[in-house]
């Protein structure tokens, strides 16, 4: 009976001490897991930061390069509106122009009707 008991007791004790290896393996195993995760969203959040500031330094030069686009463009429609400013100055001159001439001309021709 002692020996069954002593037998009993032993295998209690073998069993208790695995479990507690077991336990201490577990917790390791889970601190190496915490930490794999916490680096693992460490690295996604530095990822997805460097594509957030690499998307806005795009945006950034995109935007500036239009900028200058419509600059240049404005500067160029400047440039025309100037240019038909003075074609209509010089049209309207000529227009002028051209009615002394003709007034000169029927005054000349009257002129010489009379005569």
């Amino acid at each position: 009976k002692e020996a069954k008991v002593a037998a009993v007791e032993k295998v209690k004790s073998e069993f208790e001490a695995r479990l507690e290896a077991t336990s201490k393996e577990q917790v390791e195993a889970k601190k190496v897991l915490e930490q794999r995760m916490a680096k693992h969203a460490d690295d996604l959040k530095s990822f997805f930061q460097s594509k957030l500031k690499k998307t806005k330094e795009d945006s950034l030069a995109a935007l500036k390069k239009k900028e200058v686009e419509i600059r240049g463009k404005n500067d160029q429609l400047e440039k025309v509106i100037g240019e038909l400013k003075s074609a209509q100055t010089l049209s309207s001159s000529l227009s002028d122009d051209n009615d002394t001439l003709q007034s000169k001309l029927r005054a000349q021709v009257e002129i010489q009707n009379s005569l």
